[in-house]
C-alpha cells in the first residue's frame, strides 16, 4: 500500500475524499487535515490496526485535533470498539 487508497470519509465541513497510506513512525496513527491524509503504521496486530483506524476516523468525523481530553475519549472509543469485536470474534488478535 505505497500509495495508500482514497476513500469518502464524514467530516463536519461533509463528505470529503480523504488518502489512507502506511508510514513507519513512532505513533500509530496520525491524521494530517492539510493533506487530508490517514497516516498508519505498518506492522502493528490487527487488534492495534482497527484501534488505530477508528481512533483516526474519530478525529475526521468529530473535526477535533489532539486536545488531551479529546484524545483521552477518542482512546476510550476505539478501545471499546475494539474490545467488542475482538470478543464477538469478528477480528482476531494477532499472538
Amino acid at each position: 500500500m505505497a500509495k495508500g487508497i482514497h476513500v469518502q470519509l464524514q467530516t463536519p465541513e461533509g463528505v470529503q475524499r480523504w488518502r489512507v497510506a502506511f508510514k513507519q513512525m513512532a505513533a500509530y496513527g496520525l491524521t494530517s487535515w492539510k493533506a487530508k491524509t490517514i497516516w498508519l503504521r505498518p506492522n502493528q496486530t490487527t487488534a492495534e490496526l482497527v484501534d488505530t483506524v477508528i481512533h483516526e476516523a474519530c478525529h475526521v468525523a468529530t473535526g477535533l485535533g489532539s486536545d488531551q481530553k479529546v484524545e483521552e475519549s477518542i482512546e476510550r472509543v476505539a478501545a471499546g470498539a475494539t474490545a467488542m469485536l475482538l470478543r464477538l470474534k469478528l477480528i482476531a488478535e494477532d499472538e
